[in-house]
């Protein structure tokens, strides 16, 4: 089917776009197909689409077989996207939640199936939906997202950088994550304030942690980057005394947190927790 205008699907059902939401509408067809795209080469048996809104990405993905699991909270766009995507809502091929994201049991709803997870992220929700995301282990074929630009650079980012923090490490800990696409304000009405960019996450294989370990390690790198001018020991005082295992981790504590690699993070935990 062919995707109508925000405006005027707004206009005709007499709303407006939500601030307090993060609506803002992916205008350009380019970028949508393209999202559908890095979603579909997954290879996922269904997709669960974070805000699926008036169904822009949704109908991308739908024209290339996906099955999807629209998620939504906005009861007024729910409406709207029932009626626009009736059809294929009676085909099963797509199923609407109307639920928030945040709380969302992705775990009950996908059963046995191999999935993947995208959709274009509200930015002030972004790190609360990823770090759910991060206790998706089983069955998870990777994630596509939209998000700020800036927080996009931020997961993206190599030790040592000054973009390089919590959420580079806890999810290079676990995924393989490429920045694959930017996504200028002006693909977007209402046009946002800022620049958007496209992640691509896909789980290490084999996994590095065990499921036991990512709250440890989340923990230990949340501690460390609290306060990034000082030393890795000072960091990390009252929770592991960094000069006791150096012998044993090969990491000084006079260094700084942002100089660690994921690796080195997971071996500081694992050997803190040994002894």
């Amino acid at each position: 089917m062919s995707v109508r205008n925000p405006r005027e699907v707004l206009a005709e059902n007499g709303l407006i776009a939500k601030k307090s939401f993060g609506q803002n509408f992916l205008v350009d067809p380019t970028h949508r197909l393209a999202i559908a795209r890095y979603v579909k080469d997954l290879g996922a048996e269904l997709v669960f689409e974070i805000g699926s809104g008036l169904g822009a990405l949704t109908d991308a993905l739908l024209s290339h077989g996906v099955c999807v699991h629209a998620i939504e909270r906005d009861r007024d766009m729910a409406r709207i996207f029932r009626k626009e995507f009736a059809d294929y809502l009676e085909s099963g091929q797509l199923t609407l939640h109307e639920a928030n994201a945040t709380t969302f049991a992705f775990k009950e709803a996908v059963g046995e199936s191999r999935f993947a997870v995208c959709g274009n992220l509200p930015y002030h929700l972004t790190s609360t939906i990823i770090f759910q995301i991060l206790e998706l282990n089983d069955g998870l074929a990777g994630c596509v997202f939209m998000i700020q630009k800036e927080v996009a650079e931020r997961i993206v980012a190599a030790p040592g950088s000054k973009e390089y923090g919590i959420l580079s490490v806890l999810i290079q800990a676990l995924f393989r994550v490429n920045l694959v696409l930017e996504v200028p304000a002006g693909a977007f009405w209402p046009r946002p304030d800022v620049d958007s960019a496209v992640i691509r996450m896909t789980p290490l294989n084999p996994k590095v942690l065990a499921d036991n370990e990512f709250q440890r390690l989340k923990a230990i790198v949340k501690k460390a980057f609290s306060q990034r001018r000082k030393t890795l020991r000072n960091c990390l005082k009252g929770l592991i005394d960094v000069d006791a295992i150096a012998d044993k981790t090969g990491i000084a504590g006079d260094v700084r947190p942002e100089t660690l690699s994921p690796a080195q993070f997971i071996t500081l935990m694992r050997v803190a927790q040994e002894s």
